[in-house]
């Protein structure tokens, strides 16, 4: 468990040095821009993570490409990633279809229609791509490696998935309203996204996106490299985003708690499709040839 360790320890420095820096950040940007405490953390945090992650991959022994899960020739990782794109797309229009068909989402008139999707398209697409390679390098490359080389497969799927699902909730409040920003803005700031991790509204989320995590690891597990992963997690979050932009959701609706209220896609529903479909590829899939 030492590589798990040194995740929670990676996440838990970031997070406190990014509040730490809040207030001599937004000092320095005050002059040309007006960026709230709140939004700063996650920036700061991510701009930490980036830079640290290089130390973290070599504090790991994780600097080759099959163990970061890049070990295919490039052809053939990105014809993989195209097939897992295409599965990533489908498997969420037949969520957002049933959604539809529930009554859960409706077609927006005001953004309905090919200039709609022409303009969500394209941000949908690299969008998706670049949270994709980003997110599947640290949880499924990174993270999930390390954890498997220590303490097994099913081990690494649990608390790779369990980290992934976590951050999804790391969601910091505003200051109280006239609050001026100071030394310990950060750590306030901090707090109330601490908070939101143990919020009861968005069970149903947290359990779709643990699911979505262990089907990730398990394709990870099977395929022995991200390619698949990277395809499926960009056509997931294009279709997540056009779906959003192009339909509205009823909080009224009878069914609407299939959706809960973390971004009106993600939620019971989703939680049983997804899982229904890692069944599907449990049984159906084999781990790959150990090479002699």
């Amino acid at each position: 468990m030492r590589a798990f360790g040194i995740f929670l320890l990676f996440l838990a420095g970031t997070l406190i040095a990014a509040a730490l820096l809040i207030y001599p950040t937004w000092l320095a940007l005050s002059p040309i821009a007006d960026i709230p405490a709140h939004k700063l953390i996650n920036k700061l945090a991510k701009i930490l993570a980036l830079i640290y992650a290089f130390v973290l991959v070599r504090q790991l022994g994780m600097s080759d490409r099959e163990s970061l899960g890049y070990g295919l020739p490039r052809r053939r990782f990105f014809r993989e990633l195209g097939r897992g794109w295409v599965l990533g797309v489908i498997m969420l229009l037949v969520l957002a279809a049933a959604l539809m068909a529930l009554g859960v989402r409706t077609p927006d008139p005001a953004h309905w229609g090919i200039r709609a999707l022409a303009r969500g398209l394209p941000s949908g697409l690299l969008g998706g791509l670049a949270v994709a390679f980003i997110e599947e390098t640290f949880f499924r490359g990174i993270m999930y490696g390390a954890i498997r080389r220590e303490s097994g497969a099913a081990t690494a799927a649990f608390l790779s998935s369990l980290f992934y699902t976590g951050l999804h909730f790391l969601r910091p409040q505003a200051l109280p309203a006239g609050q001026s920003v100071g030394w310990g803005s950060g750590l306030q700031v901090l707090a109330t996204e601490l908070q939101a991790l143990a919020s009861p509204a968005y069970l149903d989320t947290f359990v779709a996106l643990f699911c979505v995590g262990v089907l990730l690891a398990l394709v990870r597990e099977r395929t022995g490299n991200i390619a698949v992963c990277i395809g499926l997690h960009a056509g997931w979050v294009l279709v997540i985003k056009l779906t959003r932009t192009l339909t509205d959701a009823h909080a009224s609706a009878d069914l609407a708690f299939l959706v809960g209220t973390y971004d009106g896609v993600i939620g019971w529903l989703a939680a049983g499709w997804v899982a229904l479909i890692t069944g599907i590829y449990w049984g159906m899939s084999r781990a790959p040839t150990p090479k002699a």
